[in-house]
């Protein structure tokens, strides 16, 4: 999982700060140091998720996760004063704990088990009927990130993010416990994970019980996977639904690079930015008769093996083909008229207040440290970001708007409340 892309030479690195080392078996370690508190963060993340499966494979990534959970462990880190916290999404799957520093050896001891674990047959039977059931319920629920099964369908046109609801339950139908014991051997391994940890604890201290709890654990290798971007333009996509809306709400999403596909780190830290500039810090020149950006939600996720989406959300009243037309004429105005430097500062500062603050929780960084890596990026990028995204520019947001957010990249869902 070496860092690939345009970031490699366009780091820094604060040593005195941040150490890393690799295990024999090919574990990644980093040590992140920060004496504020005595406490420390442990993240094992582990680059595997929906994005690694084939059609045949879909919902493996779920049931495996599951079954190598063990709630017992959730009771052991509560009862030493600590929080226990595991995320997985498309990509990656992180598995989190916190506590007193005096309990480093605990932790480790915890998250190589999870590692080591191999469940029985039963178990990944019992998950995977889960998650089977889970699939056949229909859900008719939308929100602002949440867009449905058939709009999802548009937006990942020939991406390897998306599976339609009957396709997943008819790949659980199917899966063998074969299957499903090869997935956790092949991608639950030291050399598709990274150990982060932050915090209040020394590379003297981490090495040598990194290497007696991880480094015992079996090398193996990791199959191979085509990480291949999106098409550059699917071409627009419209789709008019009813759905759990108390009113009627537009959903605009571009296909847009994350930060570990785009190929100019100015570009990236410009749509980190635009997530605010385009909404709540939008400067009152771009309130038109037809849309106020103000009411406008944005989203763009980082954090992605493969290419990101940059969504709109807003609710509106009358046509929908005279609202989205509204919402087009906006963005031309966007993309034509250079804003200045004053009108971006706004979204910069409040870019960076985010940013520093999931870099300032020990949770935030030794989360965002393994997914940087799993996802292809030098971990440098976490102490840069801040510096970047200050650099931006009012010429990065116009070309990024110009060369992103076009029809050619649009899906566009027209959603209203369904019938009752």
């Amino acid at each position: 999982m070496d860092a690939k892309g345009p970031y490699r030479m366009n780091t820094t690195t604060n040593n005195s700060v941040t150490t890393e080392f690799t295990l024999d078996n090919g574990l990644k370690v980093v040590v992140r140091q920060d004496h504020r508190k005595p406490a420390f963060c442990s993240a094992v993340t582990y680059g595997v998720g929906a994005f690694y499966e084939e059609p045949q494979e879909r919902g493996l990534s779920s049931v495996v996760t599951q079954a190598l959970l063990n709630n017992d462990e959730q009771a052991v880190v509560k009862e030493l004063g600590g929080d226990f916290l595991t995320h997985w999404g498309e990509d990656s799957m992180t598995h989190q704990l916190s506590l007193p520093r005096e309990h480093l050896d605990t932790a480790f001891k915890l998250q190589a088990a999870m590692m080591m674990r191999a469940p029985q047959d039963d178990v990944f039977q019992q998950h995977q009927e889960n998650e089977l059931a889970i699939s056949r319920r229909t859900s008719n629920f939308v929100s602002a990130v949440t867009f449905g099964s058939k709009l999802e369908a548009l937006i990942e046109i020939g991406t390897r993010y998306y599976s339609t609801p009957d396709e997943l339950t008819q790949s659980l139908e199917q899966l063998t416990l074969d299957q499903i014991q090869q997935w956790r051997n092949d991608w639950y391994v030291p050399a598709n994970a990274v150990l982060v940890v932050t915090g209040d604890i020394t590379p003297d201290e981490v090495k040598p019980l990194a290497e007696e709890h991880f480094g015992v654990i079996t090398q193996a290798d990791v199959p191979y996977r085509d990480f291949s971007v999106t098409p550059p333009a699917p071409g627009y996509r419209q789709l008019t639904q009813q759905l759990e809306t108390q009113h009627p709400l537009m959903l605009v999403v571009f296909n847009v690079p994350s930060l570990a596909t785009n190929t100019d780190v100015q570009s990236a830290r410009a749509l980190q930015v635009m997530t605010s500039l385009l909404t709540n810090a939008a400067p009152q020149r771009l309130v038109t008769p037809g849309f106020n950006p103000a009411h406008t939600f944005a989203n763009h996720p980082q954090f992605m093996r493969g290419d990101s989406r940059f969504s709109f959300a807003f609710y509106f009243e009358g046509e929908a083909q005279t609202a989205e037309a509204d919402f087009w004429a906006w963005l031309d105005e966007v993309k034509s008229t250079l804003f200045t430097t004053e009108e971006i500062e706004p979204a910069i500062q409040t870019a960076s207040a985010n940013a520093g603050q999931r870099i300032d929780r020990l949770e935030g960084a030794s989360r965002t440290i393994g997914q940087l890596i799993t996802n292809g990026c030098p971990r440098q990028l976490l102490d840069v970001e801040l510096e970047q995204l200050g650099n931006v520019t009012p010429a990065d947001i116009q070309s990024t708007a110009q060369m992103w957010l076009t029809r050619e990249r649009a899906t566009v869902g027209h959603v209203f409340p369904m019938d009752k």
